[in-house]
């Protein structure tokens, strides 16, 4: 299970905005004064969507974001386990995870040097943590001896994540709709080596490096596209996004690389004032 808890500052000519989102639906208050004719809450889409919206010539937007995920449970194809069948003869393994926390706070700057392109860029910061449990059965025995006799243990790491730089280009408008291009650069500034205390059977504790989730960056240079299109009525909007992640390298310094995403997405949004508005967003 899967449970995100998301919260946005903005700031923006020439007003600043505070939005709150958990999951779907999402809670917004916005304002901005960039392609829009009227201030209106629905210029954005869901906060965990990016490259969502343009801005006119001049205009700019700073934003600070933060991320709450936290995970658990075990899947085996499409069915859910428990650590006890993982434990058991068809898993055979000695540990497994819990759950894992993850803290994301992201820091943003956009930019339009004229009315059809807008720059932006993204850098993030990291807090991880993962919780794991020993096969309570005489099989984990040596392994929770190397623990110092405990039945679980927990590693965690922060930094610096990967940094983005975008460009947006906005190649249709008219009337009440709206459609521009993003293309991305996710540059590798995240570590993919960052180690903790692990224990090991006859040793003892060690530090070892992490698996790929508890890293900070993917370790290669990717490339970013989207395709946004939004159109906007009086009281209602809607938009769709179809958005990428496409690793430009074989494998990371690690000797692994992690598999491209493709994501569609698409939401709908009413206001019920001029500066607030409900979105819900599908996925």
């Amino acid at each position: 299970m899967n449970t995100f808890i998301k919260y946005l500052l903005l700031l923006s000519t020439p007003t600043a905005a505070i939005s709150a989102a958990y999951a779907a639906p999402t809670f917004s208050c916005c304002a901005q004064a960039d392609e829009h004719e009227h201030v209106r809450a629905d210029a954005y889409a869901p906060i965990s969507l990016m490259n969502d919206h343009t801005h006119q010539a001049g205009g700019w937007m700073l934003s600070y974001r933060v991320m709450q995920m936290e995970m658990d449970g075990m899947r085996h194809g499409t069915d859910r386990v428990s650590s006890n069948d993982v434990f058991g003869s068809d898993g055979g393994y000695t540990v497994t995870p819990k759950d894992m926390q993850m803290t994301m706070q992201m820091l943003g700057a956009m930019y339009a040097p004229n009315d059809k392109l807008t720059l932006m860029l993204m850098a993030n910061y990291l807090d991880i943590q993962m919780d794991h449990r020993i096969n309570p059965s005489m099989t984990g025995n040596m392994l929770r001896m190397a623990n110092g006799g405990k039945h679980s243990f927990d590693t965690e790491t922060s930094g610096i994540g990967d940094t983005n730089i975008s460009a947006l280009y906005k190649f249709y408008d008219h009337q009440n709709r709206r459609a521009h291009l993003g293309l991305g650069l996710s540059l590798p500034t995240g570590s993919i080596d960052e180690k903790d205390r692990i224990p090991v059977m006859g040793v003892g504790q060690v530090n070892s490096v992490l698996p790929a989730a508890m890293q900070h960056g993917s370790g290669t240079y990717d490339l970013l596209p989207s395709l946004t299109y939004r159109e906007q009525f009086e009281q209602w909007s809607y938009g769709m996004q179809a958005s990428g992640v496409i690793r430009l390298e074989d494998e990371n310094d690690e000797d692994y690389r992690l598999g491209h995403k493709f994501d569609l997405t698409a939401w709908a949004s009413t206001n019920l004032v001029e500066w607030i508005s409900i979105v819900n967003g599908l996925s």
